[in-house]
């Protein structure tokens, strides 16, 4: 989904049509308890001990979401708001929300810097927002 998020990005934002990457972090939601479970869920016990540690961080994850540092669920709307109400043009490519600080805005700067090298080398950098 984010690959085609971006590469929308690059070929309509000439055309006045932003795309935004919303980057979610936790948020006090149900999201882990309406999440789908596996129809058979002894499949994992063949999979040893890696089914084992996926099965741990699951439940792990799964808890997570009523942690008291969990964001409120409203922020994240709240800044949806704004972005729908800012300029074309002004959108950022990425929001990242909720997460720990500083750790996805400094994997989405490493990246951008890597994409836009990318695009230079193939003569694409026409296609980079000014």
């Amino acid at each position: 989904m984010e690959a085609f998020a971006e590469s929308y990005h690059y070929q309509l934002h000439g055309l006045g049509i932003d795309t935004v990457i919303v980057q979610p972090g936790r948020y006090a939601t149900d999201a882990p308890t309406n999440a789908l479970r596996p129809s058979d869920p002894g499949r994992a016990a063949g999979y040893g001990e890696i089914g084992a540690r996926l099965d741990e961080s699951a439940v792990a994850f799964a808890a997570s979401f009523s942690d008291p540092d969990c964001g409120d669920p409203q922020d994240l709307v709240d800044a949806l708001v704004k972005i729908v109400a800012m300029p074309p043009g002004t959108r950022p490519l990425r929001l990242p929300m909720g997460g720990p600080p500083g750790v996805l805005e400094s994997i989405n700067h490493e990246m951008g810097r890597v994409q836009r090298s990318l695009l230079e080398q193939m003569q694409l950098d026409g296609l980079l927002k000014r």
